[in-house]
């Protein structure tokens, strides 16, 4: 049947190295029953022991020999699925002072996961995805000790905006990073606000995208255009610069000394050509001594040596490779570290000076200390191809999250909600940990395994932080792509964009015209144990992923890969770009669950039905064992494609559940008791029905005629507002500022600010003639607005029109009654912040250009739109919303903070959907609540809108409304 059922080193009759069985296992014919690593002697072996109805892997082993000492035996899982083949429940090993836990999995209506949960602790309590499917929020335990991690997008590329970690209780963020783009999507800056204060990390390229300096700041705002010394700061200070050769070696690397300290140069040397881009030696000299490290190479490229020298001092580290091109052993002055692989390729033991660490490919971890008899064990915790949570053997939980690369920075206790942050540099060398704290585990850059050999293990290969390098040549090689086939270099020596946690191809780098390099010809399958296993040559596991277009393991950034392919080729759509959060892109990341059996390559394989064998054993890394999800043309693909093809794009989106409530359908009222009379809004004159806006910095005239910039403007404030209809000017009142802010199709205007025409008129209608009160101008100015912002044109039009469709020779009215003339228009997309106003009675005001200003609409601020807001009769405050009064808390939490549960703040929170207000009013145990209806605008209260903001975490379409409000309409509810 060919399949394979050994290996053996170098000949037929060669040591044997791994063995196969098949058929064996109940319900298993056809299918694989055991997978053995033959090592010294010993047998190391991974046994399927039943199959379910449907062919999928009920229960499995992974057995230890008994010359592991206090690793030795024999290591169980169990999983128990859905009928759409969804996992439904997973039992992991107990072992290492674990226990006996069953987690469970709960799903929305497109199988995407909403919660992880055992009997012993909610580790993701909800999880709220955006209507194109990315992960909006991510809610860790249950309160009143949660953590939460939010996300927001920009509009139209769908790149991260913000990702911001939260503590239940606690004011500010952990982490509240957001992100600067090229058009390209090249990441430029990642500004970082939190309770440690700001850390802007500011980033530089050359023409191959290739990282050229890196550096912090304290402050926010724009990155400097060079760094110097006195701009560097922020909690964990840096300033790196690179230079590379032609096929993209690091040449050169400055770590400059700050505060007047001198720096550090590294200088690089490499292979004369022909021989590959080997490193020869590292040189470098500074402030802690120089040193010089020379590197020796075996035939196929493999780092066998790096021998130190530090005057007077001298050492060496050796490097040994097995058969399979996997690192058997590093060994440095008499201290050794040897490793142990499975049947697969995969790591499954670490030898070290101290212990041995066992590591289970459900995501344990045991660690035996030399002398010890027992094991003690961590249990890792997986979504989205990342840990989320983690528990050791003394019972601690804690929880994780992560950047956009999928490097976990912050660990949460999940009992203290103590919280330790770590900092990375670009090439993922760790830039700051407090000198008292300790991290919780020894995963670091991209989620890796940190070494005592000094490099990380991602993926297929071992990675030096130091020099941005891998140790070994890439087993994959895109021909296609100068800089990927350097073998060495780590993510294109773009590591901020992109990342490379497989150890083989950079984002999207790997296309289908690729090369295998290495010892082998093929890679092999990786795990999936709902399936068993695929045969193949027994090479790394992550080396298939080229066999699916070269998609990364976490291409977390700008792979065109994964589902974005299937819906290319399925809804013949554009290519999207993907967003950035560490978690699936796109819309992998509402496919967490299925990144926790197959690696994001192996689910293409599997959805489109090209390659039968791509639902074999994912690639390794934090995901519990756990089943196939879906099965090739499977009713969850049509689900899917019907979501990703927008179905149901008008109509709401599925309730999604706030903190303390549950997702649910509108409750259908039973009793209605109105309680008070809703407050009514000034008449509106005809006016567009779009809420357009200004750059910020744009000038608006307050009542006296000076000027202030729009952001700057507070409800209260009197601008000079004009009736176009009858010229009548006068000041009035501003009863709103809105602002919001994404991709924006923003129109440039420029008018002659010096050569003002005055109609004759009746009321404002122009007459036939006209009188120039100037020659022809030579001064102009310019505006900034949203195209949809209405101006008022004079003239033969004499109405109000959009700036799009503005035109060259049209004139614009000023506060003085005299009209200005446009003489150009130009139009651009950017993700812009953008403000506006809502002004009382002429719903007008005038914003200034260059020496001039001219009359523009306002925001109505929804002027007939209602809000509604829903308390439960068991809420502190149900008393008052009876009476139509909405009382805030008070405090300083930010509105973004109130969206994610903290409620002290000056806002009360209200909805555009009454059935959302329904929801909440019925929540408690009596089924029972009141509805408050407002009617704006409000006059004297800030309104902040969470989804024009992107900040409305739960879907709800949140409104905050500062302040006290009274004699708001009140209608009873109580659930059906």
């Amino acid at each position: 049947m060919g399949r394979v059922t050994d290996t053996r080193d170098g000949s037929a009759d060669g040591t044997k190295l791994t063995s196969f069985t098949y058929d064996t296992v109940r319900r298993g014919k056809g299918k694989p029953a055991s997978a053995t690593r033959h090592h010294n002697g010993a047998q190391y072996t991974s046994n399927i022991r039943e199959y379910d109805k449907l062919g999928r892997v009920h229960s499995a082993t992974v057995t230890i020999p008994s010359s592991e000492g206090a690793l030795a035996g024999t290591y169980s899982s169990v999983a128990e699925y859905n009928s759409d083949g969804t996992l439904q429940t997973f039992r992991p090993p107990v072992a290492g002072g674990l226990p006996y836990e069953t987690l469970s999995f709960s799903y929305d209506e497109f199988a995407r996961p909403t919660k992880l949960s055992s009997d012993l602790h909610t580790y993701i309590g909800d999880i709220n995805y955006r209507k194109t499917g990315e992960i909006q929020l991510v809610e860790y335990g249950t309160a009143p000790k949660r953590a939460f991690q939010a996300f927001t997008y920009q509009y139209g590329t769908r790149r991260l905006d913000r990702a911001a970690t939260q503590r239940d209780g606690i004011n500010g963020f952990a982490r509240a990073a957001t992100y600067n783009y090229t058009d390209a999507g090249t990441i430029t800056s990642v500004n970082d606000t939190s309770h440690d204060g700001v850390d802007n990390q500011c980033f530089t390229y050359d023409h191959l995208q290739r990282l050229t300096q890196a550096w912090t700041q304290g402050t926010d705002g724009a990155c400097a255009t060079e760094p110097a010394d006195a701009v560097i700061g922020g909690p964990a200070p840096y300033w790196h610069t690179f230079t590379y050769d032609k096929a993209g070696n690091r040449t050169k690397e400055v770590r400059h000394g700050l505060g007047g300290d001198s720096d550090t140069v590294r200088n690089y040397t490499y292979a004369a050509p022909g021989s590959g881009s080997r490193l020869n030696t590292l040189v470098q000299t500074g402030p802690d001594g120089d040193r010089t490290q020379t590197y020796g190479y075996d035939a196929i490229g493999n780092t066998t040596a790096i021998q130190t020298t530090d005057n007077p001092t001298s050492s060496t580290q050796t490097f040994d490779w097995n058969t399979e091109g996997n690192l058997a052993k590093t060994s440095e002055e008499g201290n050794d570290v040897t490793f142990v692989y499975d049947a697969l390729g995969n790591r499954l033991i670490r030898k070290d000076p101290t212990g041995s660490t066992l590591y289970l490919p459900d995501g344990t971890e045991l660690r035996a200390y030399n002398g010890a008899d027992t094991a003690t064990g961590s249990r890792y915790y997986g979504l989205g191809g990342q840990p989320v949570a983690m528990r050791d053997s003394d019972g601690t939980v804690t929880y994780m999250t992560a950047d956009h690369q999928g490097t976990a920075q912050i660990a949460v206790d999940a009992a203290t909600q103590a919280s330790t942050i770590r900092r990375f540099t670009p090439f993922g060398a760790v830039r700051n940990l407090d000198e008292d704290a300790t991290w919780p585990n020894e995963k670091g850059f991209l989620g890796g395994t940190q070494d005592p050999t000094g490099l990380t293990h991602l993926g297929a290969r071992e990675y030096d932080p130091e020099t941005g390098r891998f140790v070994s040549v890439d087993p994959v090689l895109n021909q296609a792509d100068p800089q990927q086939m350097n073998g060495y270099t780590y993510a294109n020596n773009s590591p901020v964009t992109f990342s490379d946690p497989s150890g083989t191809c950079p984002g999207n780098s790997c296309s289908a015209d690729f090369a295998y390099t290495g010892p082998h010809s093929r890679p092999s399958k990786s795990r999936d144990w709902s399936r068993g296993w695929s045969s193949g040559s027994s090479s790394r596991v992550s080396r298939r992923m080229a066999t699916f277009g070269g998609c990364s393991g976490a291409d977390v950034y700008t792979g065109r890969c994964a589902m974005d392919r299937i819906i290319k080729e399925r809804l013949a759509v554009n290519d999207p770009a993907p967003p950035s959060t560490g978690w699936r892109d796109g819309a992998k990341a509402g496919m967490w669950g299925l990144d926790l059996i197959l690696g994001i390559n192996d689910i293409v394989g599997c959805l489109t039905g090209k390659d039968s064998d791509a639902c074999g054993w994912a690639a390794a890394g934090f995901i519990p064992f756990i089943g196939k999800f879906i099965k090739p043309g499977g009713g969850f693909l049509r689900r899917l494609m019907k979501a990703l093809a927008g179905k149901g794009n008008d109509t709401p989106a599925t309730p999604k559940r706030s903190p303390g409530g549950s997702s649910s359908a509108p409750p259908s009222p039973r009793t209605s008791s109105p309680k008070a009379s809703p407050r009514k809004s000034a008449p509106a004159k005809s006016s567009p029905k779009k809420c357009s806006s200004f750059v910020p910095g744009t000038p608006v005239l307050l009542a006296d005629g000076s000027p202030r910039d729009i952001e700057d403007i507070e409800v209260g404030d009197k601008v000079l507002a004009t009736d176009p209809e009858t010229g009548e000017t006068a000041p009035q009142s501003v009863l709103g500022t809105i602002t919001s802010k994404g991709d924006k199709h923003l129109v440039q205007i420029t008018v002659d600010t010096d050569a003002p025409l005055r109609f004759r008129t009746t009321g404002d209608e122009p007459q036939p003639s006209a009188t120039e009160t100037g020659l022809k101008g030579t001064k102009s100015g310019v505006v900034v607005a949203t195209d949809d912002h209405p101006f008022w044109v004079a003239g033969d039009i004499n109405q109000w029109v959009e700036a799009a469709d503005l035109k060259p020779g049209m004139w614009l009215r000023t506060s003085a009654g005299t009209y200005i003339q446009i003489t150009a228009v130009k139009t651009h997309t950017a993700y812009q912040r953008v403000h506006n106003l809502t002004v009382d009675t002429d719903h007008t005001y005038h914003v200034a250009v260059g020496s001039a200003d001219v009359l523009v609409h306002n925001c109505k601020n929804g002027s007939g739109r209602k809000l509604y807001r829903g308390v439960r009769k068991e809420h502190a405050k149900y008393d008052d919303a009876t009476q139509g009064i909405a009382r805030p808390r008070g405090g300083t939490a930010t509105p973004e903070e109130h969206n994610m549960a903290n409620t002290e703040s000056p806002w009360t929170s209200w909805t555009t959907k009454r059935w959302v207000a329904e929801k909440h009013a019925t929540k408690g145990e009596s089924g029972e609540g009141a509805v408050l209806e407002i009617e704006l605008p409000i006059p004297g209260h800030k309104l902040y809108d969470q989804a024009l903001m992107g900040t409305d975490f739960w879907g709800e379409s949140e409104v905050l409304v500062d302040g006290v409000i009274e004699n708001a309409f009140v209608t009873l509810v109580r659930s059906s």
